[in-house]
């Protein structure tokens, strides 16, 4: 015997999930651009405050990164809230592993090959969220101080899941920043995030504070 009830209640979850993911393209974690990694071989942390659009459902999004560099791998693990303009908070947490295949001490130019992975889970629905992607950077050398602006094309694929339903979703998203860094380790950073959708493109602003207290040599 067939069980439409149950039939229904399967094709009716895709369909939501289908919906929530269709809006559900990110930054690394919620709230926060997806970044290049490309810190100097050492250890370090950072602190950003993210603006999502409307898209995203707004608000705004804090985070907090550990960061690591060793030889050509570059580390980084964090965990964000995002509080949207109508709805309750929700907490996110990822990471990033970057690895140099192009660049070094004497070459202002990096190119890096990146990976990420963000969950989250809102209103029943578990998300995940890997980007994957190109890290294009260039540092300028300025006495007392190092600027670097960078850009990420990437890959951007979204899973939801929910009552034994998933669906996935595939875009193409970029960002974009600078970094400005002083001899002490002290840096800011500014970011941007756009992914491609039909209608309004998710995109998310960022600011934050790094500071790299261990160099290695």
């Amino acid at each position: 015997m067939i069980d439409f009830p149950r039939r229904s209640a399967v094709a009716s979850g895709a369909l939501v999930l289908a919906l929530l993911v269709a809006h559900a393209a990110w930054g690394q974690v919620r709230g926060i651009p997806v970044e290049v990694v490309g810190i100097p071989r050492g250890i370090g942390v950072a602190g950003e405050i993210g603006f999502p659009g409307d898209a995203l459902g707004g608000g705004s999004a804090y985070g907090a990164t550990a960061l690591a560099g060793v030889g050509p791998l570059d580390l980084t693990a964090t965990i964000a809230v995002h509080d949207p303009s109508a709805a309750s908070s929700i907490t996110s947490y990822g990471g990033n592993l970057g690895v140099q295949v192009v660049g070094g001490p004497l070459n202002p130019l990096s190119l890096a090959l990146q990976a990420g992975y963000g969950h989250w889970k809102t209103s029943g629905t578990g998300v995940s969220h890997l980007p994957l992607g190109l890290g294009i950077a260039l540092t300028i050398p300025i006495p007392g101080i190092a600027i670097r602006p960078w850009l990420m094309p990437r890959a951007d694929l979204t899973i939801a899941s929910a009552g034994g339903v998933s669906s996935t979703d595939a875009r193409f998203g970029i960002s974009g920043g600078i970094d400005v860094t002083l001899l002490n380790g002290l840096g800011l950073r500014a970011s941007y995030d756009r992914i491609a959708a039909s209608g309004q493109d998710p995109t998310t602003l960022a600011f934050g504070l790094h500071y790299i207290f261990f160099r290695a040599p």
